[in-house]
């Protein structure tokens, strides 16, 4: 919603040319808290920012899973894929055509899959792309 810049606009000071930037989930901190980290190139500097909402915890949405989610291989190579939590999904090509459907899956199996990029929908709405080669 908002934006910080840090950069000093009289010298040469502060975070310039940001490059990379990542995402810490709440769930992966000892305190509890959302980071954004971002690595600066042409300054050589780390920025870690802490995410807050304005939005009380009792209207957020508490699926069990969420953005965090990771699948992996991705690209996949072979047969399967795993994932970092026990999900529902769908797995949909590029025209939006449900080609496979699983529930409580920690992995699936995609050897029936032709090479492509496809969609992983989650039953919370979140998507992910996965790529088979």
């Amino acid at each position: 919603v908002d934006y910080a810049n840090s950069r000093n606009r009289t010298t040469f000071a502060g975070d310039n040319g940001p490059e990379g930037i990542i995402y810490i989930s709440k769930n992966q901190t000892v305190n509890g808290k959302s980071y954004i980290v971002v690595a600066n190139e042409i300054s050589g500097t780390v920025s870690t920012y802490e995410l807050k909402s304005n939005i009380p915890s009792s209207n957020i949405n508490s699926t069990i899973y969420n953005d965090d989610l990771i699948i992996f291989p991705n690209p996949v190579n072979g047969k399967e894929v795993y994932f970092s939590e026990t999900i529902n999904l769908e797995i949909l090509d590029m025209t939006g055509k449900v080609l496979l459907k699983a529930e409580n899956a920690d992995k699936i199996n995609v050897e029936n899959l032709a090479k492509g990029i496809y969609v992983l929908r989650l039953d919370n709405g979140l998507s992910k792309k996965l790529i088979i080669e």
